[in-house]
């Protein structure tokens, strides 16, 4: 088991995207979406390609009515039957014996499946268990978080913003060093001055956070060569449509499956994401 070759890590932060890679790449005949139930369901009775499809534009159309993001009931935990931080064990001859029973019919079917990490650690926790996966690292992300952040405030730098400000304060608060270098002369040495400049910790952390995720990044991936591969957010989510589709199928190209939804399905998969994050509360 712990050998099998079509386990695809998806490492990237949070924020950036990665399940939508993922679901784009699971409509695929060779992958199932990350549920067991559903899993069950494509093994036994087609739960094909026009079903997948179905299923997400559903779940974004719920997430739209909700307001909050859910992953679209989609997830690690769904499919394998346990949390991510198990793979942190010590024994995974206990681990092993965790698995939702469909994934051992997966293997046996050769399907690929995907598993998400946020940190390099996690990855190392991974590829201990399965010592044949391959890894997509995300790059270039940083501009398509921030923006998604100017419509979503972090709920920690809100609920700051809201307990300090006063009756001539901004309504939302600056979100980085660019926006606070935009404030008011009097209101930015009001915050450095009356409030000890408490501000910066609380939007400084994702700066620090991606350097850090970005040397990791490279340093490991420099380490497994061929077995890993780069997934540039600015040109997949920030540009062109074409574009989008040119790393998509690249990168199906460098997993070794074949997208069988159409183009356009593909195109109107992106679009509704899109659309359905800018509405949801909460970043996907």
């Amino acid at each position: 088991m712990r050998d099998y070759d079509r386990i695809i890590i998806v490492c990237y932060p949070m924020y950036a995207g990665g399940n939508f890679l993922i679901n784009s790449l699971s409509l695929s005949d060779q992958c199932v979406l990350r549920d067991a139930k559903l899993a069950q369901q494509q093994i036994e009775s087609g739960f094909d390609v026009s079903a997948k499809l179905e299923y997400l534009h559903s779940s974004l159309e719920s997430t739209r009515y909700r307001k909050t993001w859910n992953d679209l009931g989609l997830g690690c935990y769904q499919l394998f039957g346990f949390t991510n931080s198990e793979y942190l064990t010590e024994y995974h001859e206990i681990l092993e014996k965790q698995f939702n029973l469909v994934i051992s019919r997966l293997i046996k079917q050769k399907k690929y499946l995907f598993i998400v990490a946020h940190n390099i650690p996690m990855v190392n926790a991974y590829r201990k268990f399965w010592i044949n996966s391959r890894v997509i690292f995300f790059t270039r992300y940083t501009q398509f978080i921030q923006s998604r952040f100017n419509k979503h405030i972090p709920p920690n730098l809100l609920q700051y913003w809201n307990d300090i400000k006063g009756a001539d304060y901004p309504n939302d608060p600056p979100l980085n060093n660019e926006d606070f270098l935009r404030l008011p002369g009097w209101l930015q040495k009001e915050l450095v001055e009356d409030f000890g400049g408490e501000i910066f910790r609380r939007f400084a952390y994702f700066d620090v956070r991606a350097q850090l995720f970005d040397k990791n990044v490279v340093d490991y991936q420099t380490n497994l060569g061929s077995m890993a591969l780069t997934w540039d957010v600015n040109a997949s989510y920030e540009a062109s449509e074409d574009q989008f589709l040119l790393n998509l199928h690249k990168c199906a190209n460098w997993v070794g499956l074949k997208i069988e939804a159409k183009d356009q399905d593909l195109i109107d998969y992106r679009r509704d994401w899109l659309y359905t994050i800018s509405q949801a509360d909460a970043p996907a």
